[in-house]
């Protein structure tokens, strides 16, 4: 899941590097996003998401 968090960075560094007066703030952004996905604080799908998502063996 490493992949994911750096594409976020790149994404939003590059955003937040065109787009003067704005402050990112990547670190309070991600864990919320996480959650949103259903995954947990470190990228990973919880099991409750892998169940949803028909992913669990």
């Amino acid at each position: 899941m490493a992949w994911q968090r750096q594409l976020l960075q790149v994404n939003l560094t590059t955003f937040c590097d065109s787009a003067k007066g704005l402050v990112c703030r990547l670190d309070e952004m991600l864990p919320e996003y996480y959650k949103l996905l259903g995954w947990d604080e470190t990228g990973v799908p919880s099991t409750e998401t892998l169940k949803r998502l028909e992913l669990s063996g």
